[in-house]
């Protein structure tokens, strides 16, 4: 028995206990956690030690000592979350363990022509911020990136990216040996499904579906992050769900009939011509987008077509894991309540079952901040306060 990890997860449950809580007693926290009083107060008097908690003692009306709250000082640590899963734009955060945002921003980085030079131009940004009042006495302890394509956990790579140079880029050693903290790479969808699962204890099935540049689906199952044995689980985008005429756009992939050619954000704007051609493609979904809300008739069979493709796609992953729910995120379904009508009738057709069983389809409409609060979460996930 490994008493360094028994006492690693002790310090953690009794952290996570604390997290976005006022504050607790000891013997509180021994309630809630389960663990022994003693193990309790020997953790929190090495963590207030440390500075990474503080002990205060609390108004009572009641005759005898006063009781003394411990509160995590969670408001001097953070992350920063990095979202490159668009093409020449960075959305960049930096978020505390209490989930409040101390900074955000979206950067060009047209100017920038491989994994290392965005990496350098994110910590760039970091430098100069950090001399803010806002980050005194605030400490990184630790780097996410939601990346275009699939992160070979084994291989530490980038591949089959709709962004060319990040193919092949080993993003968690140059983002560790630039910002020299830990760094976790993933899907957008995994970090939401992170995310969710930190708000929603009880939610241990269900699957966060992510469309964007990218199409990636992230699947809690039993309470467990699905990933398979490299990292490359859900890799939905290449389901043979599209049109089985049409080549895979990407260039790793090379096969037909893959549903990222359908509903991506590629897919989405499709033929799309904007008066302006000097628009990027986010920037012409964003004015398709206040095209359809203004006249939406026009777009009925847009919506059905695209519609019953996301739906085959829901169905699909419904059939083989069966979640209570499915959440759906993403810059390509900011009109899901436009799509709406079209994914559920392909739903109840396809998973009548599920459907019989209270199958819930939710529209995260603010899917952003669901992405970098997942980030921060597989930072404190990997984070060992003892280290510091």
């Amino acid at each position: 028995m490994d008493i360094t990890n028994i006492r690693d997860n002790n310090i953690k449950d009794i952290l996570n206990s604390l997290r976005f809580n006022m504050g607790l007693t000891k013997k509180d926290i021994a309630d809630k956690t389960g663990l022994s009083f003693s193990t309790v107060s020997s953790a929190c008097n090495v963590l207030i030690e440390k500075g990474i908690m503080q002990e205060k003692k609390v108004q009572s009306t009641n005759v005898g000592r006063l009781p003394r709250n411990i509160t995590f000082n969670y408001k001097q640590f953070c992350s920063v979350a990095l979202d490159l899963q668009n093409r020449n734009l960075m959305d960049f955060t930096v978020i505390d363990f209490n989930n409040d945002v101390l900074y955000h921003s979206l950067y060009n980085v047209a100017h920038c022509f491989s994994a290392k030079d965005v990496i350098n131009y994110a910590f760039t940004i970091f430098k100069d911020i950090s001399k803010y009042p806002t980050f005194d006495n605030v400490q990184c302890v630790g780097l996410g990136i939601a990346v275009p394509g699939i992160f070979d956990q084994k291989a530490g790579k980038l591949i089959n990216s709709s962004i060319s140079y990040y193919e092949g880029a080993s993003f968690v050693e140059i983002a560790e040996d630039v910002f020299g903290v830990p760094c976790y790479v993933d899907t957008g969808s995994n970090f939401c499904a992170l995310s969710v699962q930190q708000k929603e204890p009880n939610a241990n099935n269900f699957v966060y579906i992510n469309i964007s540049s990218e199409i990636s689906a992230g699947v809690i199952c039993q309470d467990k992050l699905v990933t398979g044995q490299s990292g490359h689980a859900l890799r939905v985008a290449h389901l043979p769900l599209g049109n089985e005429s049409e080549k895979c756009s990407i260039s790793g992939c090379q096969n037909y009939g893959c549903i990222y050619n359908e509903i991506s954000l590629k897919g989405m704007v499709g033929e799309y011509l904007s008066e302006n051609t000097d628009l990027s493609l986010l920037d012409r979904w964003l004015e398709m987008i206040r095209d359809m809300r203004s006249y939406p008739q026009k777009y009925n069979d847009y919506f059905k077509e695209k519609g019953k493709y996301i739906g085959n796609l829901i169905a699909t992953l419904v059939c083989i894991f069966d979640p209570a729910t499915v959440y759906l995120g993403g810059h390509c379904l900011v009109i899901y309540d436009l799509l709406e009508p079209a994914i559920w009738e392909v739903v109840k057709k396809r998973c009548p079952l599920a459907c019989q069983f209270g199958l819930q389809l939710l529209w995260d409409v603010d899917s952003n901040e669901t992405l970098y609060k997942g980030i921060n979460q597989s930072v404190y996930n990997g984070w060992n306060p003892l280290r510091l």
